[in-house]
């Protein structure tokens, strides 16, 4: 009998019980700094360190993540961006990964405490400030030869990370789509998190949006994963044109 009960023991899913630590530990984190600081800018700060941190050791090293200002070949700048995730290989950052060259971002997020449908609004304004920014695409070199026709830019993701929505017990129900369809073409949120509630990822179509839920108890698991989904399908970052940036040297 007690090889029997044995068999019947229902199996451990290792890589399940990985993500499920990692989220208690990003959630008591998140819990514990807000509770620790009563100022909200220091809230803020760091509740982005937290997340900062988080990808840093999770993307591949291809990737960087910092924060800071997005920047094009015209001197034009975005918003100040909690979270920017970059290419460092072709495109190394104009001053101290504080400024960061507009051809070198692959998606940019907005960290907050609570997910609001002005908050929404604020990440999707910080989300279309990066999206107008010019990039150059110059030709690829490779060993072949050169590429005369360069894939032309991809659209830059965008985000939000919280620690818990406003709207409970359905943190991503009417009042949150509401939210969404505020937001302009160049707006438009792609994913976001609420670590005490849920995940959500969004599909622009021709029809309308469409709005994936993942539960509270995916919800970390479902955003570093579908993130790395997410960056696969973007591929490699246009290729910068120094020639273009060059024309600075004019007087």
């Amino acid at each position: 009998m007690a090889k029997k009960a044995a068999a019947k023991k229902k199996k451990t899913n290792r890589l399940r019980d990985l993500y499920g630590a990692l989220e208690d530990q990003v959630r008591t984190q998140l819990e514990v700094r807000r509770l620790a600081h009563k100022n909200a800018e220091a809230r803020g700060d760091a509740a982005e360190e937290i997340w900062l941190e988080l990808l840093a050791s999770h993307l591949p090293s291809r990737y960087r993540v910092g924060k800071g200002f997005v920047i094009d070949s015209n001197g034009k700048e975005s918003h100040y961006i909690d979270i920017i995730i970059y290419d460092r290989h072709f495109t190394p950052p104009v001053f101290s990964d504080l400024y960061v060259p507009a051809e070198s971002v692959y998606m940019v997020m907005e960290v907050k405490q609570e997910l609001t449908r002005a908050n929404i609004i604020y990440a999707g304004k910080k989300a279309q400030s990066v999206r107008r920014l010019f990039r150059t695409n110059a030709s690829v070199v490779h060993a072949g030869g050169v590429i005369n026709q360069p894939r032309p830019p991809f659209r830059i993701a965008a985000g939000i990370v919280t620690y818990k929505s406003s709207w409970d017990p359905d943190p991503f129900g009417t009042p949150f789509e509401n939210a969404l369809g505020a937001l302009t073409d160049n707006q438009q949120l792609d994913f976001g998190i609420a670590a005490d509630h849920g995940y959500f990822e969004v599909k622009y179509e021709a029809s309308g949006s469409v709005v994936d839920r993942f539960l509270k108890t995916r919800a970390l698991a479902a955003f570093l994963i579908r993130l790395l989904n997410r960056l696969q399908k973007l591929g490699t970052v246009p290729v910068i044109d120094y020639g273009i940036y060059s024309k600075i040297l004019s007087p």
